[in-house]
């Protein structure tokens, strides 16, 4: 059986028949029940949009169902909402420290916290949040990740209970099956981690809370664009001015979520803005420093300057360095670091630069045990925590509640929290009991140094166990990883080479003709022999490297006709033509001949709808409901674990624009697999339409950089073209399209290059 990323009800126990569990369909054209498990088995029916059926049963995501009849069936738990009766379920709490929060997602308020053990009684799974119900009486909802779900049995048959609402008319009698979508999710590597839960806890020790401590941001330098992505390759949806307040939303690989007064979201990076705790008195504020390589908490001595006449602020230690501002007197300053006579410091409003400290005077003394936390990557896949300050006594602890603590034999003093989320590093706090680094997934680590004065540790990955299965006709090789590691995969002649940067391996035992080495440029580096084609999944506590036999069968196709809805694409105006209907008929014609071929093949959309639910909340990191559609993409075709990825469209361009082209992105987790993919796809294209041949090229569409697959974004001709408009009208061409495109996965699975 096909191994699955863990799904929404994973967790959910049911060991016999039971009625207390009630499914409804959250799609309004209703949900398909299937005979089996799968979405290759026959719909025995569709249950319409308000009507419920008993859940008496699950397997992996899949909810096993009783219909009127008493016949069983299957429903893809990911596009269903399942509601409880009163005291038949039990929500388990199994983590420390878990939020309730007011709604189903992370923008809404938190109301308390639970603790591991606790029990609620189970109201509604929505997705991947459950709502409880609290001991004074209130509901809540919780992320399932941290739950466990208990179901009493009924001990017989018993009718469903009717929805809290309403929903949409049912689905006439003979109306085609509902399309199976994926599991409404959203990937953490491009969401910032929520902020810590308040403090309610005790403010030392092992079960200290993290401090919870908003944020106000500030622009320092002037037009600086707001952007859609965290790379200055994305577009920008504002411009922001220097000094221009801006609503801090979260922070994450050293770029900013800020929301303009204008009210456009946007990322800006990290050294560009003035971080600080919001309400915080500047003196004794800590100062944070936040970039794609650097993440800083400091407590820092402050001067001010003492000349009646000013003082120069530099770009560098010498007279012979550009002035940037003439400082009065009185100005404070935060001091970074020392040079000789000269000063680095930070000023109030963000700006940094160089004075002579000789023209500076110390204030009240604002030391605190902790001077400077520093968290920075030295090179691919390592990681150094850096502390300075007074250092005596302190402990590290691996196996805090919190993450990695660092404990003071004497817990006192300010705190601080700064978001990181890079690296696998969620965030870095200072806390009365010490400092503490959280991560996604722990690594090994060692103490580099340590004095009085000054600790170091290093991370990296760490690689616990390499082993091999089969899968139907493919090998797996699963490798079992502690911290994050995003794997560079690539061959050479019989052997596929696994990059893992920074990484060192435990004394495991290794599959047959698997062997390991460390490389001069700090990489450890596995050689498998195999001359199948390949790919790389990302599976939880590592990632698997799966390679494939010839041939379709059992492979898994996800195909993406682009657009959608109220989304049109490009249009010919002239011929009243629609990219988003292209998209599909071609995308529709491809999945039969994929699955004629043996494919299992799953769709974003069978028609004229946005794949993302309308009621889909839009996560603020995503800016705008196109954004979350695309990202929504990417959910399924990760959830699905599928093998590839395909996304259908026409291009546009001017009138004189023609030809076809096929994209993939270096970002995407199987980059060399999937260039190899769009030559084949682009090659075949070429022969099969006649088009003018405009290569593959590499780009950071969002669809291909984030789905983890192979994934490739076909542009089929251009619908601006007056001769290539008709012809990607035409249904003959549509279907050598298809044919073309299918040829070339079948190409892709025969070999390598």
């Amino acid at each position: 059986m096909r191994r699955f990323l863990i799904g929404i009800v994973a967790s959910l126990t049911v060991s016999q028949a039971t009625a207390a569990a009630t499914l409804y369909p959250i799609d309004s054209d209703g949900l398909n029940l299937r005979a089996a498990p799968t979405t290759a088995a026959p719909v025995l029916r569709v249950l319409p949009a308000g009507e419920g059926v008993p859940v008496v049963g699950l397997e992996g995501k899949w909810l096993q169902v009783r219909l009127p009849d008493g016949r069983p069936a299957w429903a893809a738990g990911w596009v269903a909402r399942v509601e409880f009766a009163p005291s038949e379920a039990e929500a388990v709490v199994t983590t420390d420290r878990l939020n309730v929060r007011a709604g189903p997602g992370l923008d809404h308020p938190i109301r308390t916290q639970v603790a591991t053990g606790d029990r609620f009684p189970l109201l509604e799974i929505r997705g991947q949040w459950w709502r409880i119900r609290l001991p004074d009486g209130q509901e809540g909802w919780v992320f399932s990740e941290y739950l466990q779900a208990e179901l009493r049995p009924a001990p017989g048959p018993s009718s469903a209970p009717a929805p809290a609402s309403p929903g949409p008319s049912p689905t006439p009698t003979g109306s085609p099956p509902a399309p199976d979508a994926g599991p409404p999710s959203w990937l953490p590597v491009s969401s910032p981690a929520p902020a810590p839960a308040p403090a309610s806890g005790p403010t030392s020790g092992p079960g200290a809370a993290l401090p919870e401590l908003p944020k106000q941001v500030t622009l320092v330098v002037d037009g600086e664009p707001v952007r859609l992505g965290r790379h200055v390759a994305y577009g920008s949806v504002d411009v922001a001015r220097a000094g221009e307040p801006l609503a801090y939303l979260g922070a994450a690989e050293g770029w900013v979520l800020v929301e303009t007064a204008r009210g456009a979201r946007g990322w800006v990076p990290g050294p560009q803005v003035n971080l600080q705790d919001q309400g915080a008195d500047w003196d004794r504020a800590p100062l944070y420093t936040l970039a794609e390589g650097e993440w800083s908490i400091g407590f820092l001595p402050v001067r001010v300057v003492s000349d009646p006449d000013g003082l120069n602020l530099r770009t560098g230690t010498g007279l012979d360095h550009r002035v940037q501002a003439v400082l009065p007197q009185g100005t404070a300053l935060k001091v970074l670091g020392r040079q000789g006579d000269w000063l680095e410091v930070a000023l109030k409003d963000g700006r940094r630069g160089w004075v002579a400290g000789a023209y500076t005077a110390p204030v009240a003394d604002h030391s605190a045990r902790i001077e400077r936390v520093r968290l920075h990557s030295p090179g691919p896949g390592l990681l150094r925590l850096e502390l300075t300050g007074d250092l005596r006594g302190v402990q590290v602890d691996s196996e805090a509640p919190e993450g990695l603590l660092i404990r003071l034999p004497d817990p006192a003093g300010p705190v601080a929290h700064l978001p990181v989320e890079a690296h696998g590093v969620r965030d870095l706090a200072v806390t009365p009991a010490g400092v503490v680094v959280r991560f996604h997934a722990p690594p090994a680590y060692s103490v580099r140094e340590q004095t009085s004065g000054r600790l170091v540790l290093e991370f990296r990955p760490r690689v616990l166990g390499v082993e091999s299965r089969t899968e139907g006709d493919a090998v797996v090789y699963r490798f079992q990883v502690a911290g994050a590691v995003r794997p560079r995969v690539d061959h050479a002649g019989g052997d596929v080479r696994v990059d893992l940067p920074g990484a060192a391996v435990a004394a495991v035992p290794l599959p047959p003709g698997v062997s390991a080495e460390q490389t001069e440029t700090g990489h450890l580096r596995f050689h498998i022999p195999s001359a199948r084609p390949y790919a790389v999944k990302q599976v939880p506590g590592g990632f698997e490297v799966w390679f494939y036999g010839p041939g379709l069968q059992g492979k898994r196709i996800l195909v993406d006709p682009g657009h959608g809805g109220d989304d049109t694409g490009a249009v010919n105006r002239a011929l009243g033509l629609e990219e988003k209907a292209i998209n599909l008929q071609v995308a529709l014609l491809l999945k039969e001949e994929l699955e004629r071929r043996g494919a299992e093949v799953l769709l974003t959309r069978s028609d004229d709808r946005r794949p993302l639910p309308p009621e889909a909340p839009v996560p603020a990191e995503l800016g705008s409901r196109t954004r979350a559609d695309l990202h929504y993409r990417t959910v399924l075709a990760n959830q699905a674990g599928v093998d590839l990825f395909i996304s259908i469209h026409a291009n546009a361009g001017g009138t004189s624009h023609q030809g076809t082209e096929v994209y993939y992105s270096w970002d995407n987790l199987n980059a060399p697999r999937s260039q190899y993919l769009a030559s084949l796809i682009q090659s075949r294209l070429v022969g099969a339409l006649g088009r003018p041949d405009r290569g593959v090229r590499e780009e950071m569409f969002y669809v291909i950089k984030f789905s983890e697959a192979p994934a490739v974004l076909v542009e089929l001709a251009f619908i601006t073209h007056p001769e290539e408009a008709v012809l990607l009208a035409s249904p003959d061409w549509q279907r050598r399209a298809a044919a073309a495109i299918a040829d070339a996965v079948v190409d892709f699975y025969a070999g390598r290059p």
